[in-house]
């Protein structure tokens, strides 16, 4: 029956107002730092009060202010990745695992050992929460979270501070939580990559409300604002559109700069292109692209096999080329170059 989350409470800068249900597999709440994604975890967990809502997990409400049901955190089956780790500083590995673990001593430590062992930290057992590793303590984190057999999975920030190495260790060992746990599994992060690498359904959270969701490809494909589209990598500059003789939009920017759209627009728009859809050409190419824009070089970025160049049209854009590309093309900071993308990659949504 899934996880249902109706929540209503005052927070210092705005109110929560929420009322979503996850029914199964991994959805991300993406957002800016306060929007207040924690706070939902929190309150889902029965960490934090809200002062109005309900939180039912397969018809068993654990919160339900109406009815005057609030159940206590150790009552309710959740399993809790903190953005913190929150392990004992003082206990052993195989200490933080057990200690919320339900039965006897033997049955608690017994529990706790497979835990580990399945993360890969068996041997780590009897070693203090204070002298291991960064990833030792997240996967001794993921194994505690565990350790109550959860129907509802919480991550706060599980992939933050990591480098790209750590990262992809680090969702395998999410995988293997993930597919532990019988129900749904709600994380939180300010970043869209995370939740393009580990969640099914995305769930877009500013200033307390869920303003779009959706899968990663429908949110990037058709963002419902300029802060969803800002949200999931895109660049995005306003215009003004007007429709074109032959059915498609022309967008004029404020610098005169002129775009292609294949979307329907009219008045005052916001265009939202993806980086790696922009190709740059030291000449204007040829081709169907319908767009291809003198600009500068500002800056130029290699990650690996992927290149970020800084443009200005003048407005700023950012393009994602290969590096083979970028090495071919010899980009320097302050050469010209010609910006290209097809029509169908300028999407077009509302102002504001």
């Amino acid at each position: 029956m899934g996880l249902s989350v109706r929540l209503d409470t005052p927070l210092p800068a705005f109110a929560l107002r929420i009322d979503e249900r996850v029914d199964h597999g991994v959805v991300a709440v993406v957002g800016p730092s306060g929007a207040g994604k924690s706070s939902v975890l929190e309150m889902i967990a029965g960490l934090r009060r809200a002062a109005s809502g309900a939180v039912v997990n397969d018809g068993e409400a654990w919160l339900d202010t109406d009815r005057g049901i609030n159940r206590p955190p150790q009552t309710r089956r959740v399993g809790y990745l903190f953005q913190d780790l929150a392990l004992f500083p003082h206990l052993s590995a195989l200490e933080n695992v057990a200690w919320g673990v339900p039965g006897s001593r033997r049955q608690r430590r017994a529990r706790a050992m497979e835990l580990l062992e399945r993360f890969g930290t068996g041997a780590l057992s009897a070693r203090r929460a204070d002298r291991l590793s960064g990833g030792e303590r997240r996967r001794v984190a993921l194994a505690r979270a565990l350790g109550r057999d959860p129907q509802v999975l919480l991550l706060d920030e599980p992939l933050g501070g990591l480098d790209a190495a750590s990262r992809r260790t680090a969702i395998d060992e999410l995988g293997t939580a993930v597919d532990a746990v019988s129900g749904p599994t709600l994380l939180v992060t300010h970043d869209f990559a995370d939740a393009v690498d580990l969640a099914d359904e995305v769930a877009v959270m500013e200033q307390g409300r869920i303003v779009q969701r959706g899968t990663p490809y429908e949110l990037g494909a058709s963002p419902a604002s300029r802060f969803v589209a800002s949200l999931v990598g895109a660049n995005t500059v306003t215009g003004h559109a007007a429709r074109r003789p032959d059915g498609l939009t022309a967008v004029r920017l404020s610098s005169g700069t002129e775009l292609v759209s294949a979307d329907p627009g009219a008045g005052e728009v916001v265009a939202s292109i993806f980086p790696a859809d922009i190709a740059l050409a030291r000449e204007g190419p040829g081709g169907s692209a319908l767009n291809a824009v003198a600009a500068t070089v500002t800056g130029v970025a290699t990650l690996g096999p992927r290149t970020r160049v800084g443009l200005r049209v003048p407005e700023a854009l950012i393009a994602e080329i290969t590096t083979v590309s970028a090495r071919r093309l010899d980009l320097r900071v302050g050469g010209p170059v010609t910006a290209v993308w097809k029509a169908t990659a300028t999407v077009l949504v509302a102002a504001g």
